[in-house]
C-alpha cells in the first residue's frame, strides 16, 4: 500500500509564477511562497518570522496555476 503525504501551505507569492516545459512536453510551474510563523520572543512580544518555500507543480495543475496568481497575492 502506498503512503500519501499531504502538505498545506498558506502564504503569499513572493514573485510571479514561472511556467516552463520539460523536453517531453510536461508543464512545470515554479512558485515561491512566504509563510509567516508567529512566536513570542524573550520579552514576551509577538514576532513574525517569514519562512520561504519553493514549490514545483506539474501537468495540468501547472498550467492553471501559472495563469491566475500574481506576486504578493495569497
Amino acid at each position: 500500500m502506498a503512503n500519501i503525504n499531504r502538505v498545506v501551505l498558506v502564504g503569499n507569492l513572493t514573485k510571479d509564477p514561472e511556467l516552463r516545459h520539460t523536453p517531453s512536453g510536461t508543464a512545470v510551474c515554479g512558485l515561491r511562497i512566504a509563510v509567516n510563523s508567529r512566536r513570542k520572543d524573550e520579552t514576551g512580544q509577538w514576532v513574525d518570522k517569514p519562512q520561504y518555500f519553493d514549490v514545483s507543480i506539474f501537468g495540468n495543475h501547472a498550467e492553471s496555476s501559472a495563469q491566475d496568481p500574481y506576486k504578493s497575492r495569497p
